[in-house]
């Protein structure tokens, strides 16, 4: 396989994207979250985040990036959103499809997003938060370069709290 192709998602991907996020917290998270939640509300949160995102698409402090296989704009391998405000460029939901992980892609949308918030504002730190449990994860970012703070519950879901960790990469190592 050639190099993914790196592209502006559209309301098109809004399904796929939202199908592959919940699949990907189901496969990750499921021993997290409570059993009920993953089966049935996941996956009508995850459809109703990424509705209201891709209404607010035009956003210039937001992007949202899909990959897809060298095939013409073909199956969804992966995505990622980033964000900006005013603590940074939080990059948020990197997601590789299970049959494409190990293949470079989640790398090509992280350059993605670092390229984009080096274009945006240089000087802003770039961030994201993982789940402290999932090492996977955190050895990829390990790879990139992030460094982890301390551990904090977030809300990952309404009632539901987890502990994770947020990464940061600083202006010079973008």
């Amino acid at each position: 396989m050639t190099s993914p192709r790196i592209l502006p998602a559209t309301m098109a991907d809004v399904a796929p994207i939202a199908e592959l996020h919940a699949r990907s917290w189901q496969a990750t998270y499921a021993h997290m979250l409570p059993t009920e939640h993953v089966r049935s509300h996941l996956v009508q949160e995850h459809a109703a985040l990424w509705r209201d995102r891709f209404m607010r698409a035009d956003d210039p402090a937001m992007r949202i990036w899909k990959a897809c296989p060298d095939m013409a704009n073909g199956s969804l391998a992966g995505f990622v959103c980033a964000l900006s405000g005013g603590d940074g460029i939080l990059l948020d939901n990197l997601h590789v499809a299970a049959t494409w992980q190990g293949r470079g892609i989640g790398r090509a949308l992280f350059h993605q997003v670092r390229d984009w918030a080096s274009a945006l504002d240089p000087d802003a730190a770039l961030y994201l938060w993982v789940l402290a449990s999932n090492t996977r994860a955190r050895q990829f970012y390990d790879r990139l370069g992030g460094r982890a703070g301390r551990v904090h519950p977030i809300a990952v879901s309404p009632g539901i709290e987890v502990p994770a960790l947020r990464y940061v990469w600083q202006t010079e190592k973008i």
